[in-house]
């Protein structure tokens, strides 16, 4: 760019068709530097340029013209710029017509876009009109109407007045008569601007009520909306104050360069050639009158005559960059051996050029690779355009190549990106999307073909609405109105939807804040936990103190650049915000990719794993465990188990651990994806629940117990206090002097088993409730020694021994003396009856491991087989025949002493014989 421009180009270059602005200025520099920036803009985006000129007030613009802006007069000769003066086009009698004047304007626009243009832009300084006797209420009713024009014309203006000249009344109304103010190289949005229909219409109190009002309540929302943005801003500003620094020290280089047009061709940072195509277009007419019509065909069916055309052409001159570019040293040098570098992408595009300018058309765009002296290829964006006034000759082409090559590479690295993104989240359990402002889908991973059974492909680009159905679209709208609004946000929903059974998801929702504050869309991530909320429930009925469980989850090289950076963080948002490990393992074990979770589980910077090998973040331990594991991963193939790990932040995690092999376009493993969930709440609740499920089958089968104990009580009670009352009438003292002494002894034994039996069904009765009998302390070797006394007799007639061995430093225990009693004597009688009918031996000892006792009751029987070991404590589980056994001894003997706090373990093994150990505390 020209050396002359000023601070205000950044702002200038902001303005757009149907703009019309104030430019109040104070100093002629000013107003030049103005004038000249907006002009340049305009003949660089295509548009037909205006000066509506005036001797006196624009004569040093007109001047700066002919003497920097070469450019600019270099524009003048080809009438892209023109300069209208002002006094002889639009003064009547020596008065001013507005009318006049927009009818100028009118016949400008249009010629200016009948010959191509992209529109008509007007530079003009009024202040001339002030000073020939033009009313201030004139001017402002003519700016209304110039208003008018612009908003529906493909034209945009600035007018200028000298602040110095005109009085601050007039200039108060010209603002207001203004949608855009140009002031201190800022273009300000008019917060005072009264619209044409207001000036040129009356205005009633109330509207203009309501105009101010609504004015004053836009400037407050922007100013909260300036405030609110000021912090987001602040590293933002301090960058673009450094490419401000930077843009200015390179505009001040530019504006010490030599200002003519041959310093500028040598010195700009484009290739470009001036040809001769005089030849070629002869070329071009002779085969119009052979008949070829379509020469975009001919040419890609001829290619040898493309090539010809090509040396037709005759290189005139070339630029510094442009030598560089083809890797000549000099003018002669890259004339000589042009031809060498045409290669068959350069003369497939070299024909559609030529196609172009056979059709009419004098600029032409395309993309190629080039040849290069020094060997190799580039990649070269090209505009050919045939210079004004050499339409009909061709005689002067201006040809200029940028070297994309690096842009190329970047795009290309963009859509690899976009792949590995693409296979990262297909590879989550999760639904991620991008939806943008206008709540339309942009990106949607391959969860939602499940969930919605539609297809990827027809989701992009659907309104949300259209996919989620109205009633899940009404339940997540209010949480995307806050997403747009710029607050990070989640929910959990009972989500309905139009294909099976409705699902409760977490969706974390993450807005994309754009450069201006406001939200381009945000990223959506949903996870179903439906399965959770049904694990809660069950934990709520079985126990409900359990707490409720939740997871919370560039056209040219610097906009390629700036695709690849956005693309890029796009994937570190996504993966630093979700609950995961995940990383990416080149083939040496290396990791090269590690989301933010790292720092939190292995307790160290990210920095710190990222470049490192694997075996040197991980524990010993486990890298041996997962070696093998991801060696079968770069094989190609998939790996995913379950493990129990200790990490770094002192956490010890069940974990779901996924190897996804990474294929290059060859199919071989470049390396792998590693996604790792923490599990261990989902063990710890599913633990939960089977010990509360076991203990709930526990407590049925005890339950049955107890009802059938109250039933047996109930049914056997009664006849056997009939029995007894009976026996007892026997035993009057009038009967028994009648009988002798056997039948006595006899009545007196079956009174004493009448009275064993009704203890018994106590017993049972006992069972079913709690023992209203109180805890004592005793010495367990006197309780051992009784119940082995009433056994006495029985084992010695079935040849069985018994034998005590008792530890002396075993206290008295704190315990119900019958309900250990009864246990005891249950123990001995199992062990009898495992001894077979050729006799044995059963061994009772003691010993104290504070603060418990053990009791051990071994055996030399039949022993218990291996499958039954789980099931011995269950009610009525036995392995005696019907007539020896009713299965609920060893179940009783478990609810006392499990009653008492304590436990009871069996060792067994068939033909070995069996070892019961009672375990009670001291003091239960």
């Amino acid at each position: 760019m020209a050396n002359y421009k000023s601070v205000s180009i950044n702002a200038l270059e902001k303005c757009k068709m149907h703009d019309h602005l104030c430019h109040i200025y104070e100093t002629g520099d000013d107003q030049v530097n103005v004038a000249l920036d907006f002009l340049h803009i305009g003949l660089e985006r295509g548009e037909k340029c205006a000066l509506i000129s005036d001797e006196k007030t624009t004569g040093n613009i007109v001047s700066a013209i002919k003497t920097e802006a070469f450019e600019l007069e270099a524009a003048m000769k080809h009438e892209q710029l023109t300069i209208v003066n002002m006094p002889d086009s639009s003064l009547k009698d020596g008065g001013f017509d507005p009318d006049d004047m927009i009818k100028m304007l009118e016949m400008e626009t249009n010629s200016a876009l009948s010959k191509g243009y992209a529109g008509l832009r007007v530079f003009e300084d009024m202040t001339w009109l002030l000073e020939k006797s033009f009313s201030a209420k004139e001017l402002i009713e003519y700016e209304a109407k110039i208003n008018r024009f612009f908003s529906k014309n493909k034209a945009l203006a600035i007018c200028q007045y000298n602040r110095s000249r005109i009085d601050d009344q007039i200039i108060l109304d010209l603002i207001s008569s203004h949608p855009l103010i140009l002031f201190s190289g800022q273009i300000c949005r008019n917060f005072y601007y009264i619209p044409p229909k207001n000036v040129l219409e009356p205005e009633s109190v109330t509207d203009k009520v309501d105009r101010q009002l609504n004015n004053i309540l836009a400037r407050q929302t922007n100013e909260i909306k300036l405030e609110k943005s000021k912090i987001e801003q602040k590293d933002i500003n301090a960058r673009l104050n450094n490419m401000i620094l930077e843009h200015e020290r390179m505009e001040k280089t530019l504006r010490d360069s030599e200002l003519r047009y041959h310093t500028l061709f040598e010195h700009t940072p484009l290739s470009i050639l001036e040809e001769d195509f005089s030849d070629v277009k002869k070329y071009i007419d002779q085969k119009k009158i052979e008949g070829v019509l379509n020469f975009k065909k001919y040419f890609k069916e001829n290619p040898d005559q493309a090539k010809h055309c090509a040396k037709l052409a005759k290189i005139v001159d070339v630029n510094i960059e442009a030598l560089n570019l083809i890797g000549a040293i000099s003018k002669d040098s890259l004339i000589k051996y042009w031809n060498q570098l045409f290669n068959k992408d350069y003369l497939a595009m070299f024909g559609e050029k030529l196609a172009a300018f056979a059709g009419g058309k004098t600029r032409f765009v395309s993309q190629t690779k080039h040849g290069s002296l020094k060997g190799g290829i580039v990649v070269v964006s090209v505009s050919a355009s045939i210079a004004p006034g050499h339409e009909e000759t061709w005689a002067k082409v201006f040809v200029s190549m940028n070297n994309i090559t690096e842009r190329v590479l970047a795009e290309k690295r963009v859509k690899e990106n976009e792949a590995q993104l693409t296979l990262i989240t297909d590879a989550l359990p999760v639904l991620i999307s991008y939806i943008d402002n206008k709540l339309c889908f942009r990106f949607n991973n391959k969860g939602y073909e499940e969930w919605f059974e539609i297809a990827r492909a027809k989701i992009k680009g659907k309104k949300a609405r259209d996919i989620l159905g109205e009633e899940a679209y009404s339940l997540a709208k209010p949480y995307y109105d806050k997403a747009l609004s710029g607050q990070r946000t989640n929910h959990e929903t009972l989500m309905p939807f139009r294909f099976g059974e409705p699902r409760y998801v977490h969706e974390e929702l993450v807005p994309d804040i754009a450069d201006n504050g406001d939200a381009r869309g945000f990223f959506s991530l949903v996870t179903d936990i439906t399965q959770q909320k049904k694990t809660e429930a069950e934990l709520e009925k079985y126990r409900n103190h359990l707490e409720t469980i939740v997871e919370k989850r560039t056209f040219e090289i610097n906009q390629a650049r700036e695709a690849l950076k956005e693309n890029e963080e796009q994937l570190r948002l996504i993966t630093d915000n979700l609950p995961v490990l995940i990383s990416y393992i080149d083939s040496d074990l290396r990791y090269r990719f590690n989301n933010k979770t790292y720092e939190e589980w292995y307790a160290r910077p990210i920095k710190e794993i990222t470049g490192n090998f694997v075996k040197n973040i991980v524990e010993d331990k486990t890298f041996r465990s997962i070696k093998k594991r991801l060696d079968s991963a770069l094989s190609g193939v998939k790996v995913t188990f379950e493990d129990r790990v200790n990490f770094s932040d002192g956490k010890t995690r069940d974990i779901n651990i996924s190897y996804i092999p990474h294929f290059n376009s060859q199919q071989k493993v470049k390396g792998l994806f590693t996604l790792i969930y923490d599990i261990t709440e989902r063990k710890n609740a599913e633990k939960e629940v089977k010990k509360v499920h076991n203990q709930l089958l526990h407590s049925e089968k005890l339950a049955a117990i107890g009802k059938l104990s109250a039933s047996i009580a109930h049914e056997f009670n009664n006849p056997i206090y009939g029995i007894r009352s009976a026996l007892e009438c026997l035993l009057d003292e009038n009967i028994v002097s009648l009988l002798d002494k056997q039948h006595i002894k006899l009545l007196n034994m079956s009174l004493e088993e009448c009275a064993r039996m009704a203890n018994l069904i106590k017993s049972l009765q006992d069972f079913n409730r709690p023992s209203e009998e109180g805890s004592s302390f005793i010495n367990i070797h006197n309780a051992i020694d009784n119940m082995v006394l009433f056994c006495k007799r029985r084992l010695k007639k079935r040849k069985i021994s018994i034998e005590t061995k008792y530890d002396v430093n075993v206290p008295e225990i704190n315990v119900v003396p019958d309900q250990i009693k009864q246990v005891l004597l249950n123990m001995i009688q199992n062990a009898d009856d495992a001894i077979s009918d050729k006799g044995g031996n059963i061994t009772i000892s003691t010993e104290y491991v504070e603060p418990d006792i053990l009791i051990h009751i071994k055996d030399t029987g039949s022993g218990i087989k291996k499958i039954h070991t789980n099931s011995i404590f269950e009610p009525f589980f036995t392995t005696k025949p019907a007539v020896k056994g009713t299965g609920l001894g060893l179940s009783i003997c478990y609810g006392i002493i499990k009653k008492h706090n304590g436990d009871i373990k069996v060792k067994s093994a068939p033909e070995k014989g069996t070892t019961f150990t009672i375990n009670l505390p001291v003091n239960t």
